[in-house]
């Protein structure tokens, strides 16, 4: 019956968050950052390797790089691209606690019997988004010597289907409305870039890596090649 041997009980509570999938933070006022990629649908990922082998009428010696994508410079091309995206250590909805709080708080609520009840855009396994999004993607043509001379197309995209992956969207290029200086040797270099246009002030971080290549003059390289095969038939190229 010593009082210096009693022991003493208290309870300690605490207010905490549960942030949606896309939310973290002590308040739940950071977002999560999507990342995401721009996938050629047309022309296919798989001709933007150099596949051509040197012929009589491509010498890569001489001409140098081989041709990836051939275009008609003349002519309106209908690019496709698809949208890819993904969460990172995404683990789930998450129930947050200050640092303050941390070392009177044995163990975090069990979700399961809270069961909140968000509100999502999109909510896959690969994705989740409480605002809708619009996504602005340009190609931009360039010469990489003289970064003045460029000419951009642009899409924005609204509908979720693409944003899920589900659906293709389609830029078009005006190849005759390439700024002059932007071809070189037949060849114009590209950058594509996406970009979220409403963050940071409201909707979901997305992060699009920037994508760069090349497309080739198809008309050019045409003559290229009439010129190599007449030197071949007359037997300059032995």
């Amino acid at each position: 019956n010593n009082p210096e041997n009693q022991c003493n009980y208290s309870t300690y509570s605490s207010t905490t968050c549960i942030c949606p999938r896309d939310y973290y933070g002590e308040k739940c006022q950071l977002k999560k950052i999507h990342f995401c990629q721009v996938v050629f649908a047309n022309p296919p990922e798989s001709s933007l390797n150099c596949l051509i082998n040197d012929t009589h009428y491509f010498d890569s010696d001489r001409w140098g790089i081989k041709p990836c994508i051939q275009m008609d410079f003349k002519k309106v091309f209908d690019f496709q691209f698809q949208i890819s995206c993904s969460l990172p250590n995404d683990n789930g909805q998450i129930a947050n606690i200050g640092e303050e709080d941390s070392p009177y708080i044995d163990s975090l609520p069990d979700l399961s019997k809270i069961n909140p009840n968000f509100d999502y855009y999109i909510n896959t396994e690969e994705m989740a988004m409480t605002n809708a999004v619009t996504i602005e993607v340009q190609m931009t043509f360039m010469n990489f010597n003289r970064v003045t001379k460029f000419t951009s197309f642009s899409a924005n995209i609204t509908d979720k289907e693409i944003l899920l992956g589900k659906k293709n969207f389609t830029l078009p290029v005006d190849f005759q409305k390439l700024n002059k200086g932007i071809q070189v040797g037949g060849r114009a270099y590209y950058e594509i870039m996406a970009f979220q246009k409403d963050y940071p002030f409201e909707g979901n971080a997305l992060y699009f890596n920037i994508r760069r290549g090349a497309v080739d003059n198809k008309n050019y390289y045409c003559r290229k090649r009439k010129l190599a095969k007449q030197r071949f038939l007359q037997g300059e190229d032995g």
